[in-house]
């Protein structure tokens, strides 16, 4: 679908920008469902970027809103673009600074967009994204979300240890697995060096 195309339905229909399916999915879900096939877009091409930024145009003020509506899962449209391998950085990005605290948000499997871009195997760029944007929210250099555990009791890096990849994707899982386990180390040697401080200070 051309640019112009997809912005005339927006302008055209801006009450459907709204309409949830039977999952409680917004178009803004969809598009994060969808797979950019790159040799087949043109310059012209509505690509997964261009969509989501005329669709949180449409929605105006209150867009921030629509980037934090949840589906039946309980995943809101970063979760979902974080569920998949083809996750974009420029989304996330967009999505971050829209809503700054969508990276600590949950689903109904206690998951936050880390944990499944984790599990999910998303591009590296993407993980190290989540993190370092949580390390500026936290003000600090430590990414709390790597300690927590969803509902089943794993750990972004546990999930990850859970994938069997294929082998043309085994240089992409070791990648993201050394990333989470450094980063994880280095969280839990910096709240442990905390709590010792705070214990010697009583």
């Amino acid at each position: 679908m051309s640019r112009d195309v997809f912005s005339f339905i927006v302008e055209a229909s801006p009450s459907a920008i709204w309409k949830a399916d039977n999952d409680k999915d917004l178009p803004l879900h969809h598009v994060m469902y969808a797979i950019d096939e790159n040799h087949l877009i043109s310059d012209d091409s509505a690509d997964k970027s261009f969509k989501v930024r005329i669709l949180l145009e449409a929605a105006g003020d209150v867009a921030p809103f629509m980037a934090r509506r949840r589906n039946s899962s309980g995943k809101t449209p970063l979760h979902v673009l974080c569920s998949h391998m083809w996750g974009e950085l420029r989304v996330v990005k967009k999505l971050l600074s829209l809503c700054p605290d969508l990276f600590k948000l949950v689903d109904s499997d206690g998951n936050t967009p880390l944990h499944l871009a984790a599990y999910n195997m998303a591009p590296i760029k993407v993980l190290r994204k989540l993190c370092s944007h949580e390390k500026d929210r936290c003000g600090s250099d430590k990414c709390p979300t790597m300690l927590k555990k969803n509902f089943a009791g794993n750990r972004p890096i546990d999930l990850i240890k859970l994938v069997t990849p294929k082998r043309e994707w085994r240089d992409r899982w070791k990648e993201i697995k050394s990333f989470l386990k450094t980063e994880t180390l280095e969280t839990e040697t910096r709240r442990s060096n905390q709590g010792e401080k705070r214990k010697n200070y009583n």
